[in-house]
Formats: structure tokens, sequence, C-alpha cells
């Protein structure tokens, strides 16, 4: 008989545990290497309502080490209805206004300004694309956007990218692999 109870699953009278890993996180073992200071990179963001930016918790320890804390960390707002921050810890701009997304582990805090425009998306396009990828030669696409008051935004993180899988390849990034000869649409 298989049952679970508090995540301890029961096999006919065994036990088995579940745990949760974190997989690629640094851990520390706690009085011998601890941490000294928490700072958010980068230090303050300027974003469109809509749009996401990843921030990072960088921890310092007391042999002069660092490391990336970001999803051991505990974020907050200071004013949701401008600025959220989903499970990833990426701030998502919902209003125009600043909020100071503030970052704390081991009682150490860092505090960084978003601040969120409203300006309208005009154009989109993408910055030197070449004629012809090579097989062995991925491509990095960077789709730019132009909005109303002229400025010019990095939009490739937020882009969705899809091409023809039989002749070429596109990560999430905007990264393209050929994997057969032939002309795809990006």
């Amino acid at each position: 008989m298989l049952s679970k109870r508090n995540n301890i699953w029961r096999f006919a009278g065994s036990i088995a545990l579940l745990v949760t890993v974190g997989c690629g996180l640094q851990v520390t073992r706690a009085g011998s290497n601890a941490i000294t200071a928490i700072a958010i990179t980068p230090t303050s963001a300027a974003i469109f309502t809509k749009q996401t930016a990843q921030l990072h918790a960088i921890a310092s320890y007391s042999d002069g080490s660092t490391a990336d804390i970001t999803l051991l960390a505990i974020w907050t707002s200071s004013a949701p209805t401008i600025v959220t921050l989903n499970d990833q810890k990426k701030v998502t701009c919902v209003a125009a206004g600043t909020s100071q997304v503030s970052v704390t582990s081991k009682g150490f805090t860092a505090t960084a300004p978003v601040t969120c425009s409203t300006q309208q998306l005009e154009s989109v396009h993408l910055a030197a694309t070449p004629s012809v990828i090579r097989s062995n030669a991925p491509f990095q696409y960077q789709m730019l956007g132009t909005y109303t008051d002229g400025t010019i935004v990095d939009l490739t993180a937020n882009a969705t990218w899809a091409t023809d899988p039989l002749i070429a390849s596109v990560n999430p990034h905007g990264l393209v692999s050929c994997n057969n000869p032939g002309a795809a649409t990006l």
C-alpha cells in the first residue's frame, strides 16, 4: 500500500522522506564562513511597464568570497502596485512609479530602486542580422524596441523566439543555430 502524509511516503511498512534539494546553489557552513554583507546587482533598474528585469542578491563572506544567493534570499517590494516579484526573483513593472526592492538574508539587507516608465512601444527591429548563418557558428540575434520618447531598449530577453526546427533552432535568448541547410523565417 502507498500513502503520503507530511511529505513522507509509506510503502508497505517502509518510509521514504521527500527532500527538496537546490542544485547549483552555494551552501556555506554557519560560523566558519559567515555573511558579512549583501548587495543587489544591478544597484538600480529603469524599465518600462509590463517588462521584467532580473536582479541578483550577492552575499559577501568572511573569507572574502562572494556568492549569488538570489533564490535563497527573501525579496520584497515597497510598492507592489508598481513592482512585483516572481518566484525566480525577477521584477516586473505593473504601473508607472518607483519602488524600493529589498533583499534580506541572515540579518543583512540591501535595497535598490526600480523605476517604471509608461512609454509606449512604437516599433521593433533586429539589430545587425547576417544573411547566412554557418552550421558551426551560432548567431546571437538582438531585438531592439523604439519607444514613443525615442528611447531604444534591448528587448531580446522579453521576445518570444521561434523558427522552423527542421532548418534551425533558436533558444529563448535569440541564439540561432543551423540544423540543416535551407532557409527559415525567424
